[in-house]
């Protein structure tokens, strides 16, 4: 899996703040609601996310595997703008 501007984006946002609907996380990184969705299927098959389905709301929690790319993804980060 090559990982994305989007799914790099997906993965940090939701560490930061677990348990945002698709919808809203979709609007804070304005990305279509189609293409998020379609994004985090993705990383659901991977089982990088979960989501729940409360009422007609589909909800986005990070898992372990998630959070473990997610501190990567920082460290990345951190060591480019050292340089």
């Amino acid at each position: 899996m090559k990982i994305t501007k989007a799914i790099e984006r997906i993965i940090l946002e939701t560490k930061e703040k677990d348990n945002q609907t698709i919808t809203q996380l979709s609007k804070k990184l304005d990305l279509t609601y189609s293409y998020a969705s379609k994004t985090i299927q993705i990383l659901e098959q991977r089982k990088l996310l979960t989501t729940i389905k409360k009422g007609r709301c589909k909800y986005v929690k990070i898992t372990e595997k998630g959070i473990k790319l997610a501190k990567n993804l920082l460290k990345t980060q951190k060591i480019i703008e050292e340089e």
